[in-house]
């Protein structure tokens, strides 16, 4: 197995000859390739923003165009395997979500590449600038104001589709970087040395220590409180940004489900606000950017939030699940220092700003 996706000479060659040793009533994809290939009408990118997971290629034609994606580590591939079996599955299971869901093409094995395709005909550009009109709004307020009420509806729609996976095959359980307790110990009364219990209680010793404004007791607290409110039995995303998300004209496109799994939904839920923020008030959809944000920029967010949250719970049901949002949230920041030892003032003060911790 060899690295194909590393530049675009070596993609074009890559199915220059697969199109050569394969049967044209096979599949699609071949006929298409083909056509490209001898019309002399085939344009390949690198996307040069593709994840430290993944090489990106896109390849494209006139009329149709492809996303090609392979592992930068070759012995890593569950990851990538994990969203080939979620294509697999789409067919029988989540027809009536189809639409919200890029449509998957073809799985090389031995190379452990995906071929999915997103639209008709996504151009580079249109691609890597996908997040450029969010953070336009007030050149674009009504416009979008209803991107963000359409995302809330349709990410309802998919968890509502997902819930109803009648199988448990894919790869991840709950977060693994989320200290959980086991059930039975929530049940007792909370001891003040409740943290032993916590497999990774070293970085719960150095979290504590990054974060001043919690102590041990506070950090525990909420670790406890998320526990009793989390579940572990729905199919969600578990990697629910914006740049995971393409906006079309009247629904979303919600891409890369290398991490789909087992969990609650109100982790995508709080992953994706917390991407809201990021891309609209710190331009970016990571968790490196300073924490002197424009207040105006962190007004719009908090705006797009609210109407992303009615959109999604109900107007009616909003204030209800706040609460177990702001726990979530909260956890989601835990949990991303706790991964990382880089940025940590910078995460503490988006906690402090954000979150409301005192």
């Amino acid at each position: 197995m060899k690295q194909i996706l590393s530049n675009s000479y070596r993609t074009i060659e890559f199915l220059i000859g697969y199109i050569s040793n394969s049967d044209s009533r096979e599949e699609f994809f071949c006929d298409i390739v083909k056509e490209m290939y001898q019309k002399q009408d085939m344009t390949c990118f690198e996307l040069t923003q593709s994840s430290s997971r993944n090489l990106v290629q896109i390849v494209q034609h006139s009329s149709a165009s492809f996303i090609l994606k392979q592992p930068v580590d070759l012995m890593k591939s569950e990851w990538i395997k994990n969203e080939r079996n979620f294509w697999l599955s789409i067919t029988s299971h989540f027809f009536q979500i189809k639409h919200l869901l890029p449509q998957y093409v073809k799985f090389f094995d031995s190379e452990n590449i995906l071929v999915s395709k997103y639209f008709d005909f996504p151009t580079l550009e249109m691609y890597t600038k996908r997040l450029v009109f969010l953070k336009k709004v007030e050149e674009n307020i009504a416009e979008v104001t209803r991107r963000f009420s359409v995302l809330g509806k349709d990410c309802r729609a998919l968890h509502e589709a997902l819930k109803k996976y009648p199988t448990n095959q894919f790869k991840f359980q709950s977060s693994v970087y989320v200290p959980l307790i086991p059930k039975e110990l929530i049940n007792e009364k909370v001891q003040e040395n409740i943290l032993c219990s916590i497999s990774n209680l070293e970085c719960l010793k150095y979290l504590s220590a990054e974060i001043k404004m919690l102590s041990s007791n506070d950090i525990s607290a909420l670790i406890i409180e998320y526990n009793q409110l989390r579940v572990d039995n729905e199919l969600i995303h578990f990697d629910l940004r914006l740049s995971n998300i393409l906006f079309n004209d009247n629904n979303c496109l919600f891409l890369d489900w290398e991490m789909i799994g087992y969990g609650d939904c109100f982790w995508d839920v709080v992953t994706l606000l917390n991407s809201i923020v990021n891309v609209m008030a710190f331009d970016t959809d990571r968790i490196e950017a300073s924490a002197n944000v424009d207040s105006s920029k962190l007004t719009h967010a908090k705006n797009m939030i609210q109407v992303f949250l009615k959109s999604y719970f109900g107007e009616e049901n909003v204030e209800h699940n706040l609460p177990k949002i702001l726990i979530f949230w909260r956890i989601f920041y835990l949990r991303t220092i706790l991964k990382s030892s880089e940025n940590n003032a910078i995460v503490s003060n988006i906690l402090t700003q954000l979150l409301g911790v005192q």
